[in-house]
């Protein structure tokens, strides 16, 4: 395919993760004794690895065909180790981290979709309060919609099993079935797996879609202007605000960048312009620690 546009589209990934990664790092903290009192501290120190893979897991059809579809992720793992001040190694307080990690995984989404209209993609979102988006890849609402579908078959896979696991796990919610369909239907990554193959057999199936390179369709982004673009960043903070308020008192920075970025989306605000101006909103009450409520909450 267009590989100077493969490379721009992975470097911009690798960016956000990177950043998501450093967001993640600022949350770590662990346990702390002092003089026999016992503390959570901040240690903002982490200890991970990262593996950025192309490609989704085999697919077997009852054909006996096998498809592999394109699917760009980074899966990181993190070790259960802190360092303190002290320098002393202990385990994590996880607690922020599961406050905070489907935040992370909303903001990765929303800062991915500004890069990509950056890059001259037009962006449909498809799923505002989660952040999911597709690309309109040839303008053609009707062909992009037939490609996406023939190039999710992992996708595909775990939404039936999904179905089938419904009727033994009534009580699951859809996130707990999604996990366990995608557990249950795996198959095991073949290490010598041909990847130069996959590519030339994925650029065939697209072929045969009526999908070519040349018919992407990108553009030169247009990006508003900068009182415009100010005025929009406030306008998505508060409503972001109103909405937090309407469900809890206390939230947290993720909380805001997450919620104003989904609302921010359309516009290709990414989630970062959002921080200068959570000192400057007047109805936000800092509480320290990333933490706040609001001026109307506590009247």
């Amino acid at each position: 395919g267009n590989e100077e546009l493969a490379k721009a589209i992975l470097g911009a990934h690798n960016e956000i993760v990177d950043q998501k990664m450093g967001s993640f790092e600022k949350l770590l903290q662990s346990r702390e004794t002092l003089e026999g009192e016992t503390k959570v501290v901040t240690t903002g120190k982490m200890v991970a690895a990262k593996f950025t893979h192309f490609i989704s897991r085999p697919v077997e059809h009852e054909s006996g065909e096998v498809t592999v579809d394109p699917q760009l992720h980074t899966h990181a793992v993190l070790m259960n180790v802190t360092q303190l001040e002290s320098g002393e190694w202990r385990a994590i307080e996880t607690r922020d981290i599961f406050d905070n990690y489907m935040n992370l995984g909303k903001e990765y989404r929303v800062d991915l979709a500004a890069k990509l209209s950056e890059l001259g993609f037009e962006v449909e979102i498809t799923d505002q309060d989660k952040a999911y988006f597709e690309i309109k890849l040839t303008g053609d609402k009707e062909k992009d919609g037939a490609i996406i579908e023939a190039m999710s078959q992992r996708a595909k896979e775990v939404k039936n099993t999904a179905v089938k696991l419904k009727e033994e796990m009534p009580n699951a919610s859809d996130s707990e079935l999604k996990q366990h369909a995608a557990w249950q239907s795996r198959t095991w990554k073949d290490g010598n797996l041909d990847r130069r193959q996959i590519v030339e057999d994925n650029i065939k199936r697209a072929e045969e879609l009526g999908l070519t390179p040349d018919m992407i369709k990108t553009k030169e982004a247009e990006k508003l202007s900068g009182q415009d673009r100010e005025e929009l960043i406030k306008l998505h903070l508060q409503n972001a605000i109103e909405v937090l308020e309407e469900n809890t008192s206390v939230f947290n920075t993720h909380d805001l960048l997450s919620t104003a970025g989904a609302l921010g989306m359309r516009h290709g605000i990414d989630t970062q312009e959002y921080i200068p101006y959570l000192t400057k909103n007047k109805e936000l009450v800092d509480l320290s620690k990333g933490y706040y409520t609001t001026k109307t909450i506590l009247a």
